[in-house]
């Protein structure tokens, strides 16, 4: 496995590259403060830029370390950050890590994030040499299984109750799924 860190990867229709303190305002406007895409990445709608701001803050900060893989997502047709896709390492020893990401709805349904997941699975399998990568999604999210599922990860476990949202009382699934590097 190499430590290789953010690099710029780029696609037909896409560049990924390493968030900058510049992409706030994108961030905010974009995809942070929409309740629907909220509440499918599970985690709070930002109310103020402020919010935003911090959250971009830590993201850059965390490029210190080389095996941060943390992208901003942009349309190269309108040069518009629109996401972000990251992976976590789980464990070096094994050589896993844990895929995410989120994306603003206007780009729902354009397979950028399924174009968008493919590269950052090639990297991190291929470049980078990890073995296992894995990600999971809300069972009430089921367009983020379908990206997964068309990225060649294949289903694996169904985790019961383990989120709750807060907002309508409902604990909901994760659902995992995975990809092994194709040993040559």
């Amino acid at each position: 496995m190499k430590d290789l860190g953010t690099v710029t990867l780029e696609t037909e229709r896409l560049l990924l590259r390493r968030i900058a303190i510049e992409d706030t305002d994108a961030m905010y406007e974009n995809w942070a403060s929409d309740p629907l895409v909220a509440k499918g990445a599970g985690w709070p709608v930002h109310q103020k830029r402020e919010e935003t701001a911090r959250i971009v803050s830590g993201w850059v900060k965390e490029y210190e370390a080389p095996h941060c893989y943390h992208w901003v997502v942009i349309e190269k047709q309108s040069g518009k950050p629109f996401g972000t896709i990251s992976g976590k390492c789980a464990s070096e020893r094994n050589e896993t890590c844990e895929v995410g990401y989120c994306y603003g709805r206007t780009w729902w349904g354009k397979g950028y994030a399924t174009e968008a997941l493919k590269e950052v699975l090639r990297f991190l399998l291929g470049d980078v040499g990890l073995f296992l990568i894995e990600a999971k999604h809300r069972r009430g999210n089921p367009a983020s299984g379908r990206v997964m599922e068309k990225a060649d990860m294949r289903f694996e476990a169904a985790l019961k109750n383990r989120v709750y949202d807060a907002e309508t009382g409902v604990r909901d699934d994760y659902l995992i799924y995975s990809i092994e590097r194709k040993n040559e």
